[in-house]
């Protein structure tokens, strides 16, 4: 197993390459908890390097989890190698609000599976807003249409990372 960190806008990325079974589950714990500081706003887990999990290292996710909601802090445990089709159209990285989805960012691109990643330049900030979701639609593979949907759209919902 290895594990890295980085932190960027009180956001930590921890990053879990290889197995986390039984015997080194509380390294996997102690990585963590060395890399937490009380002034993150978020901590996010990167799991596209994981070859295994076992239940000693989901309770590792879950306890981390239950500790940092007591706490305010957001905690996301995700795979940032998702089956996008290589396709391409417009996005947004939303959030819900209590009066519906919130846009934070709208962006057109040729490969959602190339564009979509942690690598996005305003994947840390979304996240930092609270992003939960993004929002891909594909249409008319004319380089024109998504170039005029995202002006389009940025128009109307103004999103605050697009400004």
């Amino acid at each position: 197993m290895d594990v890295t960190t980085d932190r960027s806008d009180g956001v930590l990325t921890v990053r879990v390459a290889g197995r986390v079974d039984g015997v080194n589950a509380p390294w996997f714990e102690e990585a963590i908890r060395d890399a937490h500081d009380e002034s993150d706003r978020a901590m996010l887990i990167d799991c596209a390097g994981l070859t295994y999990i076992g239940s000693a290292g989901l309770r590792v996710l879950m306890m981390t989890a239950k500790a940092l909601r007591n706490r305010d802090t957001r905690f996301k445990v995700y795979d940032p190698n998702p089956s996008w089709n290589d396709v391409p159209g417009c996005y947004i990285f939303a959030k819900q609000s209590p009066t519906g989805w919130q846009a934070l960012y709208i962006g057109e691109t040729e490969s959602f599976r190339a564009r979509l990643t942690p690598a996005h330049e305003k994947w840390q900030a979304a996240v930092s807003m609270g992003m939960t979701h993004i929002h891909p639609h594909t249409g008319n593979p004319e380089k024109t249409v998504p170039l005029q949907e995202e002006r389009n759209l940025v128009g109307r919902y103004k999103p605050p990372l697009n400004v």
